[in-house]
């Protein structure tokens, strides 16, 4: 039986990564060998802090923690909320970047709005940061990554289904939402994210996403990317005939991307 990686704070080569919502954070830490040797999860489900509140807690975590007192190669920071969108290439215009958000997501004359585009596709992927806490993240460490989990989870779904022919629906779920993407090949036909409280409220959205993509609720493949509870899983069941758990299911799959290990 192989032992896991010891964490040494005198380690100058292990690279973080930090996700952010408005109920907590979490943080991975990997070595230069691609092993993840630290993981914790400070999400609450059914809390909504205020951007203050968050970057509060962000702070007392890096004053108290010792795994988070280490001087870090590379720095990832990963905004998992609904503020965001995507557009593609051909129709983006970096000069109306509120313009996208118009229809799905209330935006405000100060957000700064973040761009960034997919590896795997030409489209442009729209994001509203806390700028509070990146601030907060600029004195601490000078230089850092920020990008949005959708980007991750979107360009590493469009690389796995590459050589597909037929439409697939992937879920992925937070704490409080989760994210739906739907793709057919090297496409993306959808990303989208929903708040839920009960297991009817996943089910609704799943159904009103498959009608609305003209999807068979009886064959069109679902695959869930991490784990959610039985209850959940069993009433999906008996209504999505063709859903399954993926075989490497992980729950730290956004920070693996994120750090690329």
């Amino acid at each position: 039986m192989t032992s896991k990686p010891s964490f040494e704070i005198k380690n100058t080569t292990y690279k973080l990564s930090i996700q952010l919502n408005l109920n907590g954070f979490s943080f991975c830490i990997a070595n230069s060998e691609g092993q993840i040797i630290v993981s914790e999860n400070n999400f609450e489900a059914g809390v909504l802090l205020t951007e203050q509140e968050l970057n509060t807690k962000l702070k007392n975590a890096f004053e108290t923690k010792p795994e988070l007192q280490a001087q870090f190669a590379t720095i990832e920071v990963i905004y998992t909320n609904e503020l965001y969108c995507f557009v593609p290439k051909d129709y983006y215009d970096s000069s109306k970047k509120a313009l996208y958000f118009k229809y799905s997501v209330k935006t405000l004359v100060t957000d700064f709005i973040s761009e960034d585009e997919l590896k795997s596709a030409p489209i442009v992927n729209l994001f509203i940061p806390y700028v509070n806490i990146n601030n907060y993240l600029v004195e601490r460490f000078k230089e850092f990554n920020y990008r949005h989990s959708s980007l991750l989870l979107v360009d590493y779904l469009l690389q796995k289904e590459a050589l597909a022919t037929e439409k697939k629906m992937y879920i992925y779920f937070h704490a409080s939402n989760f994210d739906v993407v739907v793709t057919k090949g090297k496409q993306l036909l959808l990303c989208n994210t929903f708040n839920y409280q009960t297991s009817e409220d996943v089910l609704y959205y799943m159904l009103f996403v498959m009608e609305q993509l003209s999807l068979s609720s009886d064959s069109t493949s679902v695959e869930l990317l991490n784990s959610c509870s039985d209850e959940v899983f069993d009433l999906l069941h008996t209504y999505i005939r063709n859903i399954e758990k993926s075989t490497s299911i992980t729950d730290v799959l956004i920070h693996r991307l994120a750090l690329n290990v």
